[in-house]
């Protein structure tokens, strides 16, 4: 009953099948709007799990300087990829829960970085460049953020 007036009164504002072209990432954008994700709070508030120096390796650095290089719109993928949400929590990163955290892992290096939502995880192959690290991690938020499909 609920859901149905609901509906009708989403439909009265905006006409069925105009948000056909839409997938659910698209539309939380939308209706949320852009969120502004700042890259120093975004770096202050990521846990480096097993990686007791990760300030001062390569790869972590590369990783940063990607995200730096990013769009607002992209920081939103990414961050969509990697917690399953382009928002922020009330109360910013720090209240993520699990807090977010980077590990690195021994796929391939042909192989994409890997999220894992449920634990805010995000886990990269231990690329050898930037470019690398770059062109995998721009490919995993593109592809890797339309649902649970192999990237």
């Amino acid at each position: 009953m609920q859901l149905e007036a609901f509906a009708e009164g989403f439909y009265s504002i905006i006409p069925h099948g105009a948000l056909e072209n839409f997938d659910e990432n698209e539309l939380e954008l939308l209706v949320c709007g852009m969120p502004d994700i700042p890259v120093p709070e975004f770096k202050k508030h990521v846990l480096y799990p097993e990686l007791p120096n990760a300030a001062g390796l390569p790869i972590i650095q590369w990783f940063w300087q990607s995200v730096e290089n990013m769009s607002q719109s992209e920081r939103a993928r990414l961050l969509q990829f990697w917690t399953g949400s382009s928002q922020l929590p009330p109360g910013g990163f720090s209240a993520f829960d699990p807090k977010i955290n980077i590990k690195l892992n021994f796929s391939p290096l042909s192989h994409l970085p890997v999220s894992h939502t449920c634990f805010n995880t995000l886990e990269l192959p231990r690329y050898k460049s930037f470019q690398q690290l770059d062109q995998r991690l721009t490919l995993a938020i593109r592809e890797g953020a339309e649902g649970f499909g192999e990237a």
